[in-house]
């Protein structure tokens, strides 16, 4: 029986148990060398097990002719480790024919397995074969070498054909690469004295000395003298149950204290082999076997440890162009430089004393390319090493799976890198950028690091000026005293790395500030799952695009475009096809013409990324037992019956037919649903033509905007915080209103008040009932007792919603102390529950550091933000879609970190929750599709790009025309109060400053609103916000009055008012583009005219 039988086995089901327990526990042991290095359709052929009519073995074969041999490798060892209902018998002739096999296959794959070959030595003479590829490549022209290489078995009939027609296409400098990278896999145990007498017999006697003059050195002996060989280490197969035998241990993992143990760790670098192509022949009609192959590798070989000339240490590269010949450079490094020096250790090998190791990076294969030129750092979690605050220089060292995120562009070419939270992505994408900077060929280097938030770009400004300093870098956001009052343009000639918020790159684009994105020679996109639709960074790559579909004849070099994310999203697809479609319109996008995930290295990924613990709660307070639902329920009711029997809705519903069915609400109150008819009903409201009608309306519309998010409230926090949030709302509005109160205001505050005394008593009674917070404060209370020095985020739904859960816990003994803190947008007011942009910069500090404990989150700090300590995260009523779930998660970042929802039953959100680990699923197995075609059909994958990107350019640029022939024909627009319809402005009045605050320049406009003063005015860049503007008629808010360049303006914002044009049709756009007439920038002859008016009718900042 072969499979290295001994020859004292004797016969019997005894045996055949034996034979194949041994099996099993050798393919456990050597479970990572052979399923990264064997080819399934080989070994099934030899074990003829092709006929067999088995799906898994037809899924086997499916997938290795798809170039996932891998994953096929371990399908395949996991079939024969199943018995299927097979015999004794049957398994152990499986086994053995299995055996046969690799002994025919893969040669010194059996040896490894049966302990008989120096892996070592083996190793060693791959690395040789490596190191001297320049000259190899330099002197050799594979057609030459066939025939040998064929008759020695150092090659295949597939490898061979697969060699002629890439030397044919490419040329021979990749056909030898090729062929290099086969010759440790071949059926010769002795494929290194095989080669080399090839090569003496074809002419290559001078590189066949080299190469057998640095083996004779005996090196391996230097290397391996203080420890046992592996073949020392390792006993023959046996079938016998003696004492020699492994222990039995779980599929997963080596036996305890085992020799097999010690063996497997020696001979892991089968782990990540370095070959230029790990799959045979899956590369050879690939259009992206060029661009794999061009990829920068090196290995770096010490001169004491190896016998090596001592002056001449190399360190080689293989770089191809467009061309079909890839060219060949040689650098060198002075032996002793710190860069230099092979004194860092692999992940994989130990550092014995008294010697050095080989410093060979690993790699899987030509797809996508292995540049090989960094060094390892020590294993830590997260990306790097980030977390090593006091180190003098940071080195910018990646981990091999990051290597291998990095590699497609660190070749120059545009990426999508995906990889987990917390597996280092930005310490990727510093690498990227350090070597793009390093690179000579083209004019100035810039690079722009885009994010979306100000507290992320402070986040990543942070890590470019720790790992960069070498390079100018400079950070531009938005806040007040920073850079960007200088413009853009000047702040571009003394930076090389400039890190910003997508938002100001698109102004200064659309601006025309600079000369265009070719400006950057890199743009790096951070949570780049957002190039989609009107995103900024979507509008920033549609500069992009202008310039890559230019018509004239002007060569411009565009950027290079790496985009970062953990989660490309599947958008709202429910087939495997519309997920595709999704992840290749981001790739068209950001114009990627691959997507980098971990593939080879996913086991070390594994132990550097966080994978928290889900738990799901679901708690509910009854119905029944809420009186304050039930009251707030009750008061919206009349008001709904008092809005369906008024003679407004009558004459409403006859200036617009269609306006009666909107206007009956939702059943369910306190929802999702029914704060989205109030939405609606806002834009409807604004399009009644009778002004009185119009003010009835919105008057009760904005009550029903109360009640609901108050009902909001109460079923998640706690109702004392909701009454609050009533109250203070109604306030607001009345104060506005002031005496010019009508009928309808009238009855809506007398109804409040009438049952103000009860809310009140039922809020001091359900105080601290409701059984989400009960839940909610023992997971907080038992995450500190056991780590104090934890951090906690909780993702909420709004804004309303985080200041509630704030106050609750400021309210609560035991987490009063945790410091809450709260973090949204910085979009609305600080009035209206927003934060400016250094209050968010405040916050994340406060808590990084631990001022804060505990931090209170819209969706605004879901994506990006690093906090190593936090090990607890909470979505609390809060589940939207996948991309979240996975940003959300990721927060979680410490080890042993939990991740949990914490919801009602009635909000679906056990279903969603399923939804959105489908559409992950789906993910990954629509990216696997895509690195696919990718690979087999480059060429026709980036067509399909191109189509994409030309018909979505066609519907710009007609869109675009649209809009400006509109815009042409229209007449002039009055801009009325939403609520009373009194007069305002008229859209030829209009000015824009920064290119975003809409300016009226009609002084007039003064007389028709009144100005509330701030009490501590707001500053956000060039601005500071003075006061709030409301309708002097109504007390409807209309926008800002602000100060820029010491001049007073006042800032309009459009939903306030309601948009008539001259054939008196009504219109209520929610965004400036969806208007149809132009605003002009406000010119600086303008801006000194308004300025003497404005002094001349004393409307000014001290006015």
């Amino acid at each position: 029986m072969s499979g290295e039988m001994p020859a004292d086995s004797s016969s019997g089901a005894d045996d055949h148990e034996s034979l194949t327990n041994t099996w099993r526990r050798r393919v456990q042991v050597f479970w990572t060398p052979l399923t990264r290095n064997t080819r399934p359709i080989k070994i099934l052929r030899k074990m003829r097990l092709f006929q067999e009519d088995d799906p898994v073995l037809e899924e086997i074969i499916e997938l290795d002719s798809e170039n996932q041999s891998i994953l096929a490798s371990e399908n395949l060892l996991q079939y024969l480790i199943d018995d299927n209902g097979l015999s004794a018998d049957d398994v152990s002739a499986r086994w053995s024919s299995f055996g046969q096999a690799l002994t025919d296959v893969h040669p010194f794959l059996h040896d490894i397995v049966n302990g008989k070959c120096d892996a070592e030595t083996h190793e060693l003479q791959k690395k040789l074969v490596q190191f001297f590829m320049d000259e190899i490549c330099e002197a050799v022209n594979p057609e030459h070498l066939i025939r040998d290489l064929i008759s020695k078995k150092l090659i295949g009939d597939m490898e061979c054909e697969t060699m002629m027609r890439i030397t044919e296409h490419k040329g021979p400098t990749l056909g030898t690469i090729y062929m290099v990278g086969h010759l440790p896999r071949s059926t010769n145990r002795d494929w290194y004295d095989e080669f080399l007498g090839v090569l003496k017999r074809n002419g290559y006697e001078e590189l066949a000395k080299k190469l057998d003059d640095s083996h004779n050195d005996k090196p391996c002996h230097k290397y391996t003298s203080n420890r046992p060989s592996a073949a020392d280490e390792l006993p023959t197969l046996k079938v016998s149950g003696d004492a020699d035998d492994p222990e039995p241990m779980d599929y997963a993992g080596a036996p305890s204290q085992s020799k097999e143990e010690e063996a497997e760790r020696n001979l892991n670098y089968l782990t990540d082999d370095q070959k230029l192509c790990s799959r045979g022949q899956s590369m050879e009609d690939s259009e992206v076997f060029h661009d794999c192959v061009s990829s920068t590798t090196f290995l770096r070989l010490d001169d004491k440890a190896h016998g090596l000339d001592q002056t001449d240490p190399k360190l080689l590269m293989v770089n191809s162009s467009d061309t079909d010949t890839a060219r060949m450079k040689t650098k060198r490094l002075k032996v002793g430089d710190e860069e230099s020096s092979g004194n860092r250790e692999m992940p994989h090998q130990k550092k014995e004393s008294g010697s050095k190791n080989i410093e060979v990076p690993n790699g899987d294969g030509p797809s996508p390319p292995d540049n090989s030129n960094e060094e390892f750092n020590s294993p830590k979690k997260g990306g790097g090493k980030e977390d090593e605050e006091d180190e003098e220089e940071a080195d910018i060292d990646l981990r091999d799976y990051q290597r291998e995120l990095a590699d497609w562009a660190l070749s120059g070419k545009n990426a999508i890198i995906c990889a987990p939270t917390g597996s280092g992505k930005t310490h990727v994408a510093l690498k990227i950028i350090h070597n793009h900077l390093q690179q000579q060929g083209r004019g100035v280097r810039k690079v722009v690091f885009l994010v979306n938030q100000v507290a992320l770009a402070e986040q990543q400004f942070n890590q470019c000026a720790k790992y960069l300093k070498g390079f100018r870098c400079k950070r531009v956001t938005g806040n007040s005293g920073d850079a960007e009052k200088v413009p853009l343009k000047h702040l571009l000639q003394g930076a090389d790395v400039m890190v910003m918020t997508a938002q100001i790159l698109l102004d200064t684009l659309d601006q025309k500030e600079i000369d265009g994105i070719c400006q950057f020679s890199l743009i790096v996109f951070d949570e780049c799952h957002h190039t989609n639709h009107k995103h900024p960074f979507n509008s920033i790559m549609h500069h992009y695009m202008a310039i890559k579909y230019r018509d004239d004849d002007q060569e411009l070099e565009l950027p290079q475009v790496v985009g970062l994310t953990a989660s490309v999203g599947v958008g709202k697809a429910n087939r495997q096809e519309q997920a595709r479609n999704h992840i290749q319109k981001l790739c068209a996008h950001l114009d990627a013409s691959f997507i980098c995930t971990v593939n080879r290295n996913v086991e070390q990924l594994a132990q550097f990324s966080n994978d928290p613990t889900y738990s799901q709660f679901i708690c509910r307070r009854e119905k029944d037992e809420d009186a304050f639902q039930q009251k707030i329920e009750d008061i919206m009711r009349q008001i709904e019956v008092k809005m369906d029997r008024s003679e407004f809705k009558i004459r409403a519903c006859e200036d617009s037919g269609d306006l009666e069915s909107k206007l009956n609400p939702p059943r369910t109150r306190g929802t999702i649903q029914y704060g989205g008819w109030v939405s609606q009903l806002r834009k409807e409201v604004a399009k009644v033509r009778d002004p009185d009608a119009r003010r009835f309306l919105e008057s009760c519309r904005r009550m029903f905007e109360f009640y609901n998010t108050a009902l909001t409230i109460n079923d998640a926090c706690d109702t004392e915080d909701a009454l609050k949030y009533l109250v203070k709302q109604i306030d607001i509005t009345y104060d506005s209103i002031g005496n010019r109160q009508v009928e309808i205001d009238i009855f809506l505050k007398e109804l409040f008040e009438k049952n103000q005394p009860y809310l009140q008593e039922v809020s001091l009674h359900q105080a601290n009932t409701n059984p989400k917070l009960v839940k909610l404060e023992d997971l907080l209370v038992k995450a500190f007792r056991d780590e104090p020095e934890s951090r906690a985020i909780i993702f909420v739904k709004t804004r309303d919603l985080a200041a509630a859960l704030q106050q609750w816990m400021l309210r609560r003994p035991q987490l009063k102390t945790l410091k809450p803190g709260k973090m949204v947008g910085a979009g609305p007011s600080v009035e209206s529950g927003g934060m400016t942009k250094n209050q968010q910069v405040d916050v994340m500090k406060y808590f990084r550091e631990g001022d804060r404990k505990v931090m209170v989150a819209t969706s605004v700090a879901e994506e990006g933000l690093d906090i190593r300590k936090c090990n607890l995260v909470i979505r609390y009523e809060h589940v939207s879609n996948e991309i979240a779930m996975v940003q959300a998660r990721g927060r979680a970042r410490a080890e042993n970190s939990k991740f949990v929802t914490l919801a009602s039953d009635d909000k679906g959100v056990q279903a969603k929750e399923e939804v959105n680990f489908i559409r992950e699923m789906m993910m990954r197995d629509a990216i696997t599709e895509l690195q696919a075609e990718m690979r087999t059909n480059f060429r026709e994958f980036q067509r399909k790009l191109t189509q994409i990107q030309k018909e979505e350019k066609s519907m710009r640029d007609l869109e675009l025309a649209q809009r400006k022939g509109r815009q042409k024909r229209q007449g002039e627009v009055e801009f009325r109060c939403r609520k009373c319809d009194e007069y305002a402005f008229m859209s030829s009045d209009i000015r824009k400053i920064e290119n975003m605050h809409h300016v009226v320049t009609d002084l007039e406009f003064r007389e028709r609103h009144n100005e509330k003063p701030n009490p501590r005015p707001e500053t956000f860049g060039n601005i500071q916000v003075r006061g709030k503007l409301l309708c002097k008629n109504c007390g409807q808010e209309w926008g800002r009055s602000i100060l820029h360049k010491d001049t007073k303006f006042p800032v309009v914002k459009l939903e306030g008012f309601v948009l008539t044009d001259e054939f008196d049709r009504k219109d209520a756009p929610k965004k400036w583009k969806q208007t149809n007439f132009l605003v002009n920038a406000l010119e600086p002859e303008e801006l000194e005219e308004y300025r003497k008016k404005a002094s001349d009718v004393g409307y000014t900042e001290d006015e």
